[in-house]
């Protein structure tokens, strides 16, 4: 059952047919993710190489070739030489999960729809072997490993690829979504296999549920280099009974419980509406479309939650004709104020020429970081 409603509050364009027509597709499979086993393997470390976003590395089987299971389709994998005297041997059989990147939304998806064997009782209690991206001191931390623990794995158990290793077999477990793939039972399982050990914590029985969330960027640093405007937008929710909430402040449980307890929740497109898979029926979700350029993920993750979601325009008019997905401006805009009204929340009440001011602002704000990222390409070349 499709639960995203498309039209209403968005820009009569070509983006909202197509955001249409991507809302009415179907994101399922019934397929079963299955282990790929490769005897003696070496694991080479994340490396950073050019038309790859993530890098290369991953498994390479004993003739060379990488092996396609340990490749995020055209962003992580591949394969390069090392040499000999390089390499650490190790005698174990090993999980690999081909790349952990710090970055949320792609550990919910990509990463943690590997982990399915922990949840399935197929597990057989082997080290877990991964590839890192931009982790310090070559060590999982933060909401990544504490996401983990909950469901299941136990630090020891993790093995960071730092250098060359030579496994004596490694079992590459199969994303069960992601990097384009539909979405299996397998997946949900998971997320509700977190859920539900996630809310009985004790750290979890501690909170109280907030009615309605505004989960806000704007404390996000690396936001601040690519988006404008949010400030007015969170403004809006503050002063319409929303607590706003910052997600890279919170634990693990902290995110999930609040996702899993609100009525209604809003936020700006991208990683932060990717948490809707925790909330439970009947959860209004208010997606703030922070470009033209649809979020391509939050399609199925909008089939996969139980969430009634409905998309939002956000993103300046002035914007449109720049097929670029950053920077993205935002603003307080008519599609903002026609949902507010319609469902019963404030509207802005910030007089006209403040408004103009505002605009102004924020489109020089805006045309300074096309000439930054601008200039940052011509620096990488």
């Amino acid at each position: 059952m499709m639960r995203t409603e498309c039209t209403k509050y968005m820009y009569d364009c070509k983006w909202t047919q197509d955001f249409l027509e991507r809302s009415r597709a179907d994101y399922h499979t019934d397929d079963v993710p299955t282990i790929k086993m490769i005897d003696n393997a070496l694991l080479l470390p994340q490396k950073e190489a050019p038309g790859y976003s993530w890098g290369i590395g991953g498994a390479v089987s004993p003739d060379g070739i990488i092996a396609e299971e340990s490749r995020i389709g055209q962003v992580f994998g591949g394969a390069y030489q090392v040499r000999d005297e390089d390499i650490f041997y190790n005698g174990e059989t090993l999980y690999f999960i081909p790349i952990i990147p710090r970055h949320w939304g792609h550990f919910l998806i990509d990463v943690l729809s590997r982990f399915w064997f922990i949840i399935d009782g197929s597990d057989k209690g082997y080290r877990i072997a991964f590839c890192g991206k931009d982790f310090p001191d070559h060590k999982l931390t933060g909401n990544y490993l504490e996401t983990l623990k909950i469901l299941g794995v136990d630090e020891k158990r993790l093995l960071f690829i730092d250098k060359p290793t030579r496994a004596a077999r490694i079992l590459i477990p199969e994303a069960s979504y992601g990097d384009g793939k539909p979405y299996s039972d397998t997946y949900v399982k998971i997320i509700q296999s977190l859920k539900e050990k996630a809310m009985v914590t004790e750290s979890a029985k501690r909170l109280e549920p907030i009615k309605k969330v505004y989960f806000t960027r704007q404390q996000f640093r690396r936001a601040h280099m690519t988006e404008v405007g949010e400030k007015e937008i969170e403004e809006l929710f503050r002063s319409s009974g929303f607590t706003v909430l910052a997600p890279e402040k919170l634990t693990v449980e902290e995110q999930i419980f609040y996702f899993s307890t609100a009525g209604e929740i809003a936020s700006i497109s991208g990683t932060i509406s990717h948490n809707i898979v925790f909330c439970e029926e009947g959860t209004k979700v208010a997606v703030l479309n922070r470009c033209c350029l649809p979020n391509i993920a939050q399609f199925s993750i909008n089939q996969i939650s139980k969430a009634t979601v409905t998309y939002i325009d956000v993103y300046a008019k002035e914007t449109m004709k720049r097929e670029e997905y950053w920077p993205v401006w935002v603003e307080v805009n008519d599609n903002l104020n026609r949902f507010m009204s319609d469902t019963g929340h404030g509207t802005s009440s910030i007089p006209l020429y403040k408004r103009s001011l505002v605009k102004l602002r924020n489109y020089g704000r805006y045309e300074y970081l096309i000439q930054r990222m601008n200039l940052k390409r011509l620096l990488r070349r």
